[in-house]
């Protein structure tokens, strides 16, 4: 497979009340016509204090990228799932 390897960063602090943010944006994602195996999403996570990080959970296993998520609160942890 060729062409370019794409990297999605997305930041996130308590996005799953507003109107379903952070489920659009990953739905939006995984809807790219790129070719997934080229891609490779990055949440970042600043110390939600809801279910936004559950929300990413819920979804990573779906999506058929790589996929990072880094937590930053008391301390630093990194999650990174290969699909």
């Amino acid at each position: 497979m060729c062409g370019p390897k794409v990297r999605v960063g997305v930041c996130v602090r308590n996005c799953e009340n507003t109107k379903n943010t952070i489920r659009e944006a990953i739905e939006s994602i995984m809807k790219q016509d790129h070719p997934h195996k080229l891609m490779e999403v990055i949440f970042v996570d600043d110390g939600s204090e809801d279910n936004t990080f559950f929300i990413i959970e819920e979804y990573s296993p779906k999506m058929d990228m790589k996929v990072k998520t880094i937590i930053n609160g008391k301390d630093l942890v990194i999650l990174e799932m290969l699909w």
